[in-house]
């Protein structure tokens, strides 16, 4: 059976597609509704509820007076629906380390290839970071600069939908680094060596090398994810 999409659900994406395409930016202005009932040739009563539906999710802000404007970034809005699934649908902890497995061997190998000089020094620095919190046993330290270091190989990928599905998953997987970095100095000691490998490879420049410590570092933190998922993370 064919699933029929609403007109004005189908509308909203066409307009934010529209935005896209264009580049609009935050506060710039969208055609008025006559022009994007003639644009997309559909009636002003779904061009309207479109436009309701992405003022309702921030997309747009609508003025009586004025028009309708860009009020976030189309990336933001991306990032904003995602999670607001995430929090809707209880993420099982399989179909967390299969996602894991399958994306973040590739963003590694990209940031290898595209990392910027400012990309190594941050990254350099999360890997410090994480070693100050090793020494003092500080697991929230960890956890704060092990969620900054993945981000930031997303960032050095120069990828940019690699960058909105780590922030959308961020707040997900951060809630089990917390859990993961409080089960003793010995996990942490073992995470700490498991990111300088991959620190190094994508120094060196070298996608397989760090593709293939990433995907080392995502199967021994299986374990440790799978001890925590009995508490209530999600």
């Amino acid at each position: 059976m064919t699933l029929q999409v609403p007109i004005a659900v189908e509308t909203a994406y066409r307009i934010r597609r529209l935005i896209a395409e264009r580049g609009l930016r935050p506060g710039d202005k969208l055609p008025s509704e006559r022009e994007l009932t003639k644009m997309l040739g559909v009636s002003r009563t779904s061009v309207r509820s479109a436009l309701k539906e992405l003022e309702a999710t921030g997309i747009a802000e609508i003025s009586a007076a004025r028009g309708t404007f860009v009020s976030m970034d189309g990336s933001k809005s991306i990032v904003t629906s995602i999670q607001g699934w995430f929090e809707a649908n209880r993420l099982s902890l399989p179909e967390l380390i299969e996602f894991r497995r399958a994306i973040e061997p590739a963003v590694a190998a990209a940031a290898a290839q595209h990392r910027a000089e400012s990309d190594l020094q941050l990254l350099s620095g999360q890997v410090e970071a994480m070693r100050r919190s090793v020494r003092s046993n500080d697991a929230p330290g960890f956890s704060r600069a092990d969620n900054a270091f993945h981000r930031q190989i997303a960032v050095a990928s120069n990828n940019r939908l690699f960058l909105i599905m780590a922030d959308a998953t961020g707040e997900t997987l951060r809630l089990y680094r917390e859990a993961a970095a409080r089960l003793g100095p010995a996990m942490l000691r073992r995470s700490l060596q498991d990111h300088g490998a991959i620190l190094d490879a994508i120094v060196r420049g070298e996608p397989d090398g760090a593709r293939d410590a990433m995907l080392r570092h995502i199967v021994e933190t299986v374990i440790d994810f799978h001890i925590v998922s009995r508490e209530d993370l999600l």
